[in-house]
């Protein structure tokens, strides 16, 4: 698994992300329900278009929820409030993962069909074009001999 720019970015914005979460969590009333945020951090995973990529945010949000709650102030609301708001926090943060993570397993299923034609299994127009536009991009970057044949048959 390489690990790119796209990632790279994912893994720093999801820090600062869970950072700045997880401080509001401690440092709120324990009736508020601080947990919910971490849903963002599988929504920024989403940006990555790896369905393992965001099953790992969903695990480290999860974690900090548990943990928020042991270290967040006590305070005069029922600890069966925190403890309700806790588990509909990471109810809701599974529940974003498990949409998002059968939403990129089916755009990972789609994506031959968008690009290839049914009966032939050669690649359509759509592929053409979008392949043509990315060596035209290279050839300008690298400046590297660009041929393009079409036959239409």
């Amino acid at each position: 698994m390489r690990f790119g720019t796209r990632e790279q970015l994912v893994v720093l914005l999801s820090l600062l992300l869970s950072i700045a979460i997880f401080f509001f969590d401690v440092f709120s009333p324990t009736g508020v329900a601080a947990g919910v945020p971490y849903v963002a951090l599988v929504l920024v995973g989403l940006i990555t278009q790896k369905p393992r990529f965001i099953l790992v945010l969903a695990l480290f949000a999860s974690a900090l929820t548990v943990i928020g709650y042991y270290l967040s102030p006590t305070g005069v609301t029922d600890n069966n409030v925190v403890l309700y708001n806790r588990g509909l926090a990471l109810f809701a943060i599974w529940t974003t993962t498990i949409v998002s993570y059968f939403h990129l397993r089916m755009l990972v299923r789609l994506e031959p069909l968008a690009t290839t034609d049914q009966l032939t299994g050669l690649c359509n127009r759509h592929y053409f074009t979008s392949e043509v536009v990315k060596q035209i991009n290279i050839w300008r970057r690298y400046q590297r001999p660009l041929s393009i044949l079409i036959l239409d048959i």
